[in-house]
């Protein structure tokens, strides 16, 4: 169950459309689909369990079928993970109990369009304060409507929990104030805006 951080809208609008998320499921001893292309900002969840540990890997791994975990990789995982994409590149993942049987995928990830050239959906997009102590404030400034979807994610993209939910974005300066929850530890964290067709991945920092 996907978990709702506390939120107060000071412009609050209708929620009506799920976000849209890639699902990489299991059948037999593959994944299916293996091969997957997205960009940046996507939100992808991949099947696991205690028969099918998932595990990152580096391409020469892959390559020879093995299953040491990537340094700095997501790990190993023993159940379906979530995680918002936040570099450009290839991730390569095995199942570490079949790989003998090349139970392996790969997600080929492109680069997301910047803030500036994304279109006139996300004309101007403000974060403050930055670093954030316990409540956020963003401001999205737009010249046409369209919904949107913030996730709030680990530095190595894994989200963490929604925000917003296809929030109806009017034209105008739209602004939301959120307060983040008590538990969430001091660090570097990753805020992802998608409109379902492109993303825009902001760095933000908490601090005690």
């Amino acid at each position: 169950m996907k978990k709702i951080y506390s939120l107060f809208f000071i412009l609050f609008f209708a929620i009506t459309v799920k976000a849209t998320n890639y699902n990489i499921t299991i059948s037999g001893l593959s994944y299916s689909p293996s091969t997957l292309n997205a960009v940046v900002g996507d939100v992808i969840t991949i099947s696991a369990s205690g028969v099918h540990p998932l595990v990152e890997v580096a391409q020469s791994t892959w390559n020879s079928n093995g299953s040491t975990p990537l340094s700095g990789g997501f790990g190993s995982q023993t159940s379906a993970f979530t995680f918002t994409l936040t570099t450009s590149g290839t991730i390569y993942y095995v199942c570490s109990n079949h790989i003998g049987a090349s139970m392996k995928g790969q997600i080929m990830v492109s680069a997301a369009t910047n803030l500036n050239s994304i279109g006139k959906n996300f004309d101007v997009m403000n974060i403050f304060p930055n670093p954030i102590k316990s409540e956020m404030n963003i401001e999205i400034k737009s010249s046409i409507s369209y919904k949107t979807t913030i996730t709030l994610n680990s530095i190595k993209g894994e989200v963490l929990g929604y925000l917003i939910e296809d929030a109806q974005i009017l034209p105008g300066v739209n602004a939301f104030k959120f307060t983040l929850p008590p538990t969430l530890s001091e660090g570097t964290y990753l805020i992802s805006f998608t409109d379902g067709k492109k993303a825009f991945v902001s760095t933000i920092i908490k601090e005690e």
